[in-house]
């Protein structure tokens, strides 16, 4: 009787059991990039061994692997 007892407490405890909701940031689409006019352009700061540094760099990098 206790294994019987204790299966089905085992299998309700299962059944509530609800994962966490997995938080996310949601597409990223860069619409301000792709919408720039012909006649402007992004500033891209580069340090001493011509990488991107600062905002223009998150912006560049995000572009770049959404293209990807």
């Amino acid at each position: 009787m206790d294994e019987e007892m204790n299966q089905e407490m085992h299998e309700a405890s299962t059944q509530d059991v609800q994962l966490p909701a997995r938080a996310t940031r949601g597409p990223s689409k860069y619409l301000d990039v792709w919408d720039l006019p012909n006649n402007q352009v992004i500033d891209l700061p580069l340090n001493s061994m011509h990488q991107p540094i600062d905002k223009g760099m998150r912006a560049f990098t995000g572009l770049l692997g959404m293209i990807a």
